[in-house]
C-alpha cells in the first residue's frame, strides 16, 4: 500500500472527512487530495503534521496490520498516569493467564 492509500484508509477509519483533517493541518482539501490520491509526493514534514493529526504514531502508520482495537488502546494508553498504566499491566497479564 503506498503512503496516500494509506493515509486515506487512517483518515476513513477515524470517521473524519477530508475537510475536517486539512482544516486542522491548515492546508486545502484538494491538496490533501492529491496527497491521498499519490498525485503529490508528501514532505517527511507533512507526513508526521498528519500523522499527529490522526493521533497515530509511524509505527501504527508503517504496520496496519495491527488490529484497530491494539491501535486504539496504545493510543489511549498515552493520558494515563504510572499507577493508571501499572493497573492496566496487571489486568492485562491476567487476560493472559486465563
Amino acid at each position: 500500500m503506498v503512503i496516500g492509500e494509506r493515509l486515506k484508509q487512517i483518515r476513513k477509519s477515524k470517521n473524519l472527512t477530508a475537510q475536517q483533517v486539512a482544516d486542522k493541518l491548515n492546508m486545502s482539501q484538494s491538496n490533501l487530495s492529491r496527497l491521498e490520491n499519490s498525485q503529490r509526493s508528501i514532505s517527511t514534514d507533512v507526513l508526521v503534521l498528519i500523522l499527529s493529526a490522526y493521533n497515530i504514531t509511524l509505527d501504527e502508520f508503517l504496520n496496519p496490520n495491527k488490529s484497530t482495537a491494539y491501535v486504539e488502546l496504545v493510543a489511549e494508553l498515552k493520558y494515563l498516569d504510572d499507577n493508571q498504566l501499572k493497573s492496566i499491566t496487571h489486568l492485562i497479564k491476567t487476560f493472559s493467564q486465563s
